[in-house]
């Protein structure tokens, strides 16, 4: 014991002497400010101390039919790169369907217009941005596997049938699910974040998040997580023989208590929020649905995702829609992304998650 507390005196000691050194020398010059670490808490923060906005259905286009007033469809996002760069995005959605190249699109026959054409075309927009900006914070990417849908009007169910024949659509099967594992990995390579990398040598990816907590900043910085947001039968297909993901480039939404269980996906958000959070659980909920707090211009429910803990906030409107009114959900300050409310230490500043010279800066 003596001998540590001589140690812990002679390192006070130096400290001191430092101190009085950088004092004397005074601050840093203009040149060694330029190289200096645009990010200097890497280390210490990680991907459950961010919070950030992001957009639902990032691809979606107003249908060009004649919107019915009440009209769930009704909005509207620019090109993913303009969303990242201007809206300050940082997390998108994606609607895909099963076909030879996976096309992105909301619904079949009404609302099938896009900013980006299929899955590939999407995810290699976004890898192209992650390139020229690689020091963004982890972008969180969701991808939804939509099946076909049925009518009971045969003349309807015809029309759907057709439509579908042309652009070679069919529903979901454990085949396709491998093509679009393959597909993220293809695009992103090493700058995916996968479930295998979270669990590590735990034997669940629960235990891992519960035990270890997610990767740091300093690991992820610059990188891309995939959310599979499958459900039922596929859901119970993607994770067949993998019960906490192994060898899957994406992870999917869970309950607490399973396996899996690494991000909770609630679009309302919700009291248990904060506690889930505090456990390093990843959280993705929704400031507006349908339009409904739009045209009310309530903020209501975005001021209660913001300040829950939630990791992932999204909403049609980061920017007013002039079709629907004043209304926009954005991050305190205009934040890019920010420390989260519930989770990130008390030190952490908006500039610790990201910031314009460190956007730049690989």
């Amino acid at each position: 014991m003596r001998s540590y507390r001589f140690g812990l005196e002679r390192l006070a000691a130096g400290a001191a002497m430092v101190a009085m050194l950088a004092t004397a020398l005074g601050p840093p010059t203009s040149a060694a400010a330029k190289s200096s670490n645009p990010y200097p808490n890497d280390n210490r923060l990680t991907l459950a101390d961010v919070q950030m906005l992001g957009t639902h259905n990032s691809y979606h286009l107003r249908p060009d039919r004649q919107i019915i007033p009440g009209e769930p469809a009704d909005y509207e996002h620019p090109l993913l790169d303009v969303q990242l760069s201007q809206q300050g995005i940082r997390s998108l959605e994606f609607d895909a369907f099963n076909s030879p190249s996976f096309p992105v699109f909301h619904s079949v026959l009404i609302d099938d217009k896009a900013n980006c054409p299929t899955i590939e075309d999407c995810l290699r927009n976004l890898k192209s941005w992650s390139r020229a900006k690689p020091g963004h914070v982890p972008l969180f990417l969701i991808i939804e596997p939509k099946n076909l849908p049925t009518n009971p009007n045969p003349a309807i169910q015809q029309l759907i049938d057709n439509y579908a024949a042309g652009r070679q659509l069919t529903n979901w099967d454990a085949a396709s699910l491998d093509r679009m594992d393959s597909t993220v990995r293809r695009v992103f390579g090493r700058s995916l974040i996968t479930p295998d990398e979270v669990r590590g040598k735990r034997a669940t990816l629960r235990a891992a998040v519960l035990e270890d907590g997610w990767p740091t900043l300093a690991e992820t910085r610059g990188r891309v997580l995939v959310l599979f947001l499958a459900s039922g039968p596929l859901l119970d297909a993607y994770l067949l023989h993998r019960p906490s993901l192994q060898h899957r480039a994406m992870f999917v939404p869970s309950d607490p208590d399973h396996p899996d269980a690494a991000i909770i996906k609630r679009d309302t958000p919700d009291p248990s929020f904060p506690a889930l959070a505090r456990q390093d659980f990843l959280i993705k909920t929704a400031a507006d649905a349908d339009a409904v707090e739009a045209r009310a211009n309530n903020l209501t429910r975005a001021t209660t995702a913001l300040a829950s803990g939630a990791h992932v906030v999204a909403t049609d409107y980061p920017v007013p829609d002039p079709t629907i009114g004043p209304y926009v959900v954005q991050l305190p300050g205009s934040a890019i992304a920010r420390c989260n409310p519930v989770t990130a230490p008390k030190w952490c500043r908006t500039r610790d998650i990201e910031n314009p010279e460190g956007l730049r800066k690989g």
